[in-house]
């Protein structure tokens, strides 16, 4: 098993759904995953896109994710890859 990011986005996504039971990060992993497409998104996580478009709002309210940021996509790819393997 990886380690827990100790803080930024992935950290404050981690302790949120920990404490919530939101499951954000599922949905950023999948989305990153699939490069931004929410159809393929929704589809991996069974939802609807609409329900991607709204956690990721949602998760811009928890922490600032910066999705627009090339860099920053990549970093939280890095994270969650180093946070949790996927199996």
């Amino acid at each position: 098993a990886g380690r827990a990011p100790a803080r930024g986005p992935i950290a404050d996504l981690a302790r949120h759904d920990a404490e919530n039971g939101t499951g954000y990060l599922g949905t950023l992993r999948a989305w990153l995953e699939t490069q931004g497409d929410l159809a393929q998104a929704a589809e991996r996580l069974g939802v609807h896109p609409n329900t991607i478009r709204y956690r990721l709002r949602k998760m811009a309210e928890v922490t600032t994710l910066q999705l627009d940021v090339p860099a920053k996509r990549l970093a939280m790819i890095i994270e969650l890859a180093v946070a949790e393997p996927p199996v």
